[in-house]
């Protein structure tokens, strides 16, 4: 299995040519901030870089950030195509960078997707590679469907943030009872994203990267008809759900907790509970007050304290079927 993968213009498969081998390989899709930077500041043989700002300005509503789509789709189309007298670029970066107290990111995978789509619809997608800069790309999730969707390589920069952060603050090395390089972080950290992406890919029964990215080998759940067409064309979605104000919404409320408008303080990081319970987040199924039942039930071997631990059980069940 390899993730070493050419990106960049394609030839003609049908007529053999020396611009076959003028692609860049990309030995590793989670790119590095040198990597990224290099790419915006070299013109190595003519190659040429355009970034896209995938931001929307904070207030413009739901309709603002599908206008945001529409217009990095045709900024994207038209930078590849280039100008009379001036050839395209070969390099597109959607970057959302440009995020802050005036601004919304818009979701990277939407980014990539309406990008990708628009630019096979208009025959473009061959002549340019698509990188992504995102805040919102940290998990081996994320990176599997930004590559399966149509991006070329990823850079996290968000991540590689918090992972500095976290290593100047010594929480890496209280952790794990010995110091590192920043730089050895960030290599551990790209490698066990590609261990990951490999595992993904191989339990589709793909072997290679190049055979991967693009192919959507997904199933949407809880997406809109209207989302699926624009950003996720051809992929499979029986259960409907969210559409651009839902999303619009959820931006609002995580805008409103980086950037609250009622504090100049900086606010603290909040942990949503994805993973394990957390008091007032993601709703789980395993309880404190539940475990707590279930293992008084085992230990004293009591019917009562057995049908406490069902009747949480069944009410957090009841809760989260109904949210």
């Amino acid at each position: 299995m390899s993730l070493r993968c050419p990106v960049g213009p394609e030839g003609n498969l049908l007529d053999k040519s020396p611009k076959h081998c003028a692609r860049m390989v990309i030995e590793h899709p989670i790119l590095s901030l040198e990597e990224v930077q290099a790419l915006k500041d070299s013109n190595y043989r003519g190659w040429n870089t355009a970034v896209i700002d995938s931001t929307f300005p904070v207030n413009s509503g739901p309709q603002g950030l599908i206008d945001a789509l529409f217009n990095i789709c045709e900024e994207a189309a038209s930078a590849v195509q280039g100008s009379l007298g001036q050839e395209g670029v070969q390099v597109l970066i959607i970057s959302d960078k440009m995020a802050g107290p005036d601004r919304i990111g818009i979701p990277s995978l939407l980014a990539v997707g309406a990008i990708h789509q628009h630019m096979l619809k208009t025959k473009q997608r061959p002549k340019a590679a698509l990188i992504v800069e995102c805040g919102d790309g940290r998990e081996v999730h994320d990176f599997s469907t930004l590559l399966g969707f149509g991006a070329d390589g990823i850079c996290p920069y968000i991540a590689y943030e918090a992972l500095a952060k976290m290593n100047h603050e010594g929480v890496i090395a209280a952790r794990s009872s010995q110091s590192f390089h920043i730089e050895e972080i960030f290599y551990q950290y790209r490698k066990a994203a590609a261990k990951g992406i490999l595992k993904v890919m191989s339990k589709m029964g793909i072997s290679t990267l190049q055979s991967y990215k693009g192919a959507q080998v997904f199933e949407a759940l809880g997406l809109d008809d209207e989302i699926m067409e624009r950003c996720f064309t051809g992929t499979s979605s029986r259960i409907k759900g969210a559409d651009f104000t839902a999303i619009y919404q959820d931006l609002v409320s995580l805008h409103e907790e980086a950037y609250p408008s009622h504090t100049d303080m900086v606010p603290q990081l909040r942990n949503p509970g994805s993973y394990h319970f957390r008091n007032g987040g993601e709703a789980h199924l395993n309880t404190p007050e539940g475990m707590v039942a279930l293992q008084l039930a085992s230990r004293l071997n009591s019917r009562e304290t057995f049908k406490k631990y069902v009747c949480v059980f069944v009410y957090i069940s009841c809760h989260m079927s109904y949210l």
